[in-house]
C-alpha cells in the first residue's frame, strides 16, 4: 500500500534525524597531497591556495576536532559534536611539511598525517609515482591493480622489471620525495600534527597473508614510535576499501595496539562507528563555497 510504503519512509527518517541529533556525526576528510604541480596522474594534489580556503571554510562553519578525540568519543559512546570534521592526510608526501602545516598552523586546525614508512630515509618515490612515470602514457589498470596486492620485495622485482623492459631508470624526482626521517619529527613538533602509521611498504593488506600483514602493520608503528620516542596510536589503511581491508587486518591493527583506524570507505562516523572501520571522504579541489556546500550536503545524509 502507498500509504504504509509512505509511513514508513517518514518514519525512518525520524529515526535517522534523531539518531543524528542525540548521537552527533563527524565528518574525516582525506587529503594526500598540497602542492602546485602538473604532474598528478591520481589527482592526489590540492593546491596551497585552494587548501588555505578549505581550512578558512573549516574555521568559520564547522567544529574541528583532532582524529583521537573522534576515536575517543566513538570509544565510549560519546555524543560528537555537532557538524564535528576531522581532517587527515595519508602517504606522508614531503609537502606535508612545506605547505600543508603552515596553513593549518595559520588556522589552528588540527590535523593526523599517516605516513607509511618503507621510504623514509631514501631517495625513492611511492610506488604508484614511479609506475606513473615508467608507463608514461600508456597506462595499464591491471599492472596498478595487481603491484596493489604484491608484498614489497615481489613489488620491487615487478618495478625493477619493468625498468629494465622499457630501457628506463626508475624515477627519484625531488618533487615526489617522501617526508625525511627528520622532516616527520619536525611535523609533528608543536602538536598540531599527530602522526599515525600507514603500514611500510603501502599494500593492499588483505591480499597479504596474516604474517605480512601483521609485519606491514607493526613495522610501521615501531618506526614511527622509533622516530617520535612517542606511542603512534592512530592507523589508516592503505586503499581502504573492502577489497583492501579484512575482518583479520581490522583484528591486527586492534592487536598491535592501535585506538582507532580509518579507512577510504565514505560516509559519516558517529559514536555507534566501529573505531576500527572509520569512513573518510576523499577531497579534491573545490572552491571555498563548493567545499563548504559539499561538507553540507554530507552531514545531510546523516540526518
Amino acid at each position: 500500500m502507498p500509504e504504509a510504503s509512505a509511513a514508513r519512509a517518514w518514519l525512518g527518517g525520524v529515526v535517522r534525524t534523531a539518531r543524528s541529533v542525540v548521537g552527533g556525526s563527524a565528518l574525516v576528510l582525506m587529503y594526500h597531497r598540497v602542492i602546485t604541480t602538473e604532474d598528478d596522474p591520481y589527482d592526489l594534489a590540492v593546491a596551497p591556495d585552494v587548501f588555505d580556503a578549505h581550512m578558512a571554510a573549516l574555521s568559520a562553519g564547522f567544529d574541528i576536532i583532532p582524529a583521537t578525540a573522534l576515536c575517543e568519543m566513538i570509544a565510549r559512546r560519546r555524543r560528537i559534536p555537532t557538524r564535528s570534521v576531522v581532517v587527515t592526510f595519508d602517504d606522508g608526501y614531503h609537502d606535508l611539511l612545506a605547505y600543508a602545516k603552515p596553513i593549518l598552523e595559520r588556522h589552528r586546525i588540527p590535523a593526523t598525517a599517516f605516513v607509511s614508512t618503507g621510504e623514509i630515509g631514501t631517495s625513492r618515490e611511492r610506488w604508484w609515482d614511479e609506475l606513473a612515470f615508467l608507463e608514461g602514457e600508456h597506462r595499464d589498470p591491471a599492472r596498478y591493480a595487481l603491484l596493489r596486492t604484491l608484498d614489497a620485495p615481489a613489488r620491487e622485482a615487478a618495478l625493477d622489471a619493468l625498468a629494465a623492459g622499457l630501457g628506463r631508470e626508475r624515477p627519484a624526482r625531488a618533487g615526489n620525495r617522501t617526508l625525511t626521517a627528520a622532516e616527520v619529527v619536525e611535523l609533528a613538533q608543536g602538536g598540531l600534527v599527530e602522526i599515525g602509521a600507514h603500514t611500510v611498504s603501502h599494500g593492499a593488506l588483505a591480499a597479504l597473508d596474516p604474517g605480512r600483514q601483521r609485519a606491514e602493520i607493526e613495522g610501521s608503528k615501531t618506526a614511527l614510535e622509533g622516530l617520535l620516542g612517542r606511542e603512534v596510536t592512530l592507523f589508516s589503511y592503505p586503499f581502504g576499501g573492502p577489497d583492501a581491508v579484512s575482518e583479520s587486518t581490522r583484528a591486527i591493527v586492534a592487536e598491535t595496539g592501535f585506538v582507532g583506524a580509518f579507512t577510504t570507505d565514505f560516509g559519516l562516523s558517529f559514536p555507534w562507528t566501529g573505531r576500527f572501520a572509520i569512513p573518510r571522504c576523499s577531497m579534491s579541489a573545490l572552491g571555498a563555497e563548493e567545499f563548504s556546500a559539499q561538507l553540507d550536503q554530507w552531514f545531510a545524509l546523516g540526518r
